[in-house]
């Protein structure tokens, strides 16, 4: 009989949508061409390697088994209504603002409204299982880079602004429930359950 492996109970999770991997390697390219401009040392930025990338929906924070196993219940009834749709990372920024840079991050275009709209159908998907959703306005965007001191990106890194970032449509068909996994060299994100939309399967 097959068992599901051991995980640390409870394990700190998330959901998300994963990103393709042609996706990916169109952001490694950009990532490379940042860096050649830059005008600081590398050591400044941490960029976030690209098979870590993803789209955060929701955080969740420290789940038991058996929140994850009701949680995925809760969002897999929700999503037999959501057909998948297409989704464009276009345009980049920074939190909290680009002259105080602390989180460089690629934001949508196409697909941002249905997305904003699959965010609030789970939002009440983890209200029915008792986890309030964050109190932070949601801004759809895939984090690139963190940084250890605030950077002044208009004077720093220039072309992250300038040229800005438009990457391939991709069609969104499953979310994905990840477990986070503090590493020394920074951290590990580890797949616990695929979540198709109605008729979509993982890529």
């Amino acid at each position: 009989m097959n068992q599901r492996p051991l995980l640390p109970d409870p394990c700190r999770c998330f959901l998300a949508i994963a990103l393709p991997t042609a996706v990916r390697a169109q952001i490694a390219a950009a990532i490379s061409g940042w860096c050649q401009t830059a005008a600081l040392p590398p050591a400044r930025i941490r960029w976030i390697a690209p098979a870590n990338l993803h789209l955060t929906l929701h955080f969740l924070g420290q789940l038991a088994a058996k929140q994850r196993d009701r949680l995925v219940a809760a969002c897999q009834a929700r999503l037999a209504a959501q057909a998948p749709f297409s989704l464009q990372l276009q345009g980049c920024g920074a939190f909290p603002a680009p002259r105080q840079a602390r989180i460089l991050w690629l934001g949508v275009g196409d697909g941002q409204a249905l997305l904003t709209d699959l965010h609030g159908t789970l939002t009440a998907a983890l209200a029915e299982q008792g986890l309030a959703p964050e109190p932070r306005p949601f801004v759809p965007h895939v984090s690139l880079a963190r940084l250890r001191q605030p950077l002044d990106l208009e004077r720093d890194l220039p072309d992250f602004l300038a040229q800005g970032f438009r990457a391939s449509p991709f069609r969104v068909e499953a979310l994905v429930l990840y477990r986070s996994i503090p590493q020394p060299g920074g951290v590990r994100y580890q797949s616990l359950a695929w979540l198709p939309c109605a008729g979509g399967t993982a890529f």
